[in-house]
C-alpha cells in the first residue's frame, strides 16, 4: 500500500467522483482509477461502488477511509516536528473560521504555522460567516475564513481571496424514500420537510437561494446555529437536511444517508481580512502562509486530509 494511493481514495470520497478526484490530485483520471483498483485488490475488498451516474462509498469504504485521514494526519504532524523552528515572529493571531472549518486539515494548517512561529499565539473564534464578517470590520479579528457566494472583487469593506471552494451533500434518515439514491436533483425536493441553518448563518441564504432556483420554497420546519442539533433533527425524521462534505466525516456511521445534490450548492471559501488595516508583520506571513499551504496541498482547509 502507498501513501498516495491513501491520498487519491480519500480525494475520491471528498468528490464523490473519480474525474474531479483526479483534477484535485493534478493527475489522469486513469492514473487515479488503476491506482484505486490496485488499493482494492490488496485490500480484497470495494472501497466504492461505482456506475456511470454517480459513486458512493462501500461499508468497509467508509472505515478505510476514516483510518486513512488518521494515517494522513500523523504523517503531517511527524512532518511538522521537524520543521526548523524560525523565531521571529510574536504576538497573538485573531483567527475567526466558520464550523465547519474544525477538521484535521484546518488544525494541521496551524500546527504547521505554529512549528515555524512557536512565539506565535492564537485566539480562535468560531462563528457563522456573516457575524465574522462584522467582528473584522469592527477590528476583533484579523483574519477569517468565510463563506461566500461573491467573488473576491465583489466586497469593498472586507478584502477576500478565495481559495477553494466546498460541495453541500444532501443528509436523509434510514428508511427514506431517498435513502436507496446515490444522488438526487433538488427540484424534487419540493415536498419535503427541510432542517436548515439559523437565519443568522450564511449558508441559510445559500440554501434556500439554491431552493429557489430548482422552483420552490423549501418547507423549513426546524432551524439551529448547531450543526449536531440538525444531524440529530434529520436523524429523528423531522425533516431532510444539507451539510457540507466534511461533517459527514464526523457523524456516526450508517445513521443517515449521504446523496449528492444536483445541481452541485458549491460556496466559496475565502480568507478574509479588514478593507483597510495597518501594515502588520504576523498577519502578512499567516495570509501568505495559508496561501503557500492550500496551494501545496491541492486541497481547501474545510477537506478533512
Amino acid at each position: 500500500m502507498e501513501l498516495q494511493q491513501l491520498v487519491y481514495a480519500v480525494h475520491v470520497a471528498e468528490q464523490m467522483s473519480f474525474s474531479r478526484a483526479a483534477e484535485c490530485s493534478h493527475v489522469t483520471q486513469s492514473c487515479l482509477s488503476q491506482q484505486i483498483a490496485k488499493l482494492e485488490q490488496e485490500l480484497g475488498c470495494r472501497l466504492f461502488e461505482r456506475n456511470t451516474r454517480s459513486v458512493q462509498l462501500t461499508e468497509q469504504g467508509e472505515q478505510f477511509i476514516r483510518y486513512a485521514h488518521k494515517v494522513l494526519e500523523d504523517l503531517d504532524a511527524l512532518h511538522t516536528s521537524l520543521l526548523p523552528s524560525v523565531q521571529d515572529l510574536r504576538g497573538t493571531l485573531r483567527i475567526g473560521a466558520i464550523g465547519s472549518m474544525a477538521t484535521g486539515a484546518f488544525s494541521r494548517m496551524i500546527g504547521s504555522f505554529f512549528a515555524r512561529h512557536p512565539e506565535v499565539r492564537f485566539r480562535l473564534v468560531q462563528a457563522g460567516s456573516l457575524e465574522l464578517r462584522e467582528k473584522l470590520q469592527r477590528g476583533e479579528l484579523d483574519v477569517a475564513f468565510i463563506t461566500s457566494t461573491q467573488q473576491p472583487e465583489a466586497d469593498t469593506a472586507i478584502r477576500m481571496t478565495t481559495i477553494s471552494s466546498f460541495s453541500y451533500f444532501l443528509a436523509v434518515p434510514k428508511g427514506h424514500r431517498l435513502a436507496q439514491e446515490q444522488s438526487v436533483r433538488l427540484s424534487d425536493l419540493r415536498e419535503e420537510r427541510f432542517v436548515f441553518h439559523d437565519d443568522n448563518l450564511a449558508m441559510y441564504q445559500i440554501c434556500l437561494n439554491a431552493c429557489r432556483a430548482a422552483g420552490f420554497e423549501p418547507k423549513i420546519v426546524c432551524t439551529t446555529t448547531h450543526t449536531w442539533f440538525r444531524y440529530y433533527m434529520v436523524e429523528a425524521g423531522l425533516g431532510i437536511g444539507l451539510f457540507p462534505y466534511e461533517d459527514f466525516l464526523s457523524f456516526p456511521p450508517n445513521r443517515v444517508v449521504r446523496l449528492r445534490i444536483q445541481p452541485a450548492i458549491e460556496p466559496l471559501l475565502s480568507l478574509a481580512v479588514p478593507g483597510e488595516r495597518e501594515d502588520n508583520p504576523l498577519v502578512d506571513s499567516f495570509l501568505s502562509f495559508v496561501h503557500s499551504w492550500t496551494t501545496l496541498y491541492h486541497a481547501g482547509l474545510h477537506n478533512d486530509i
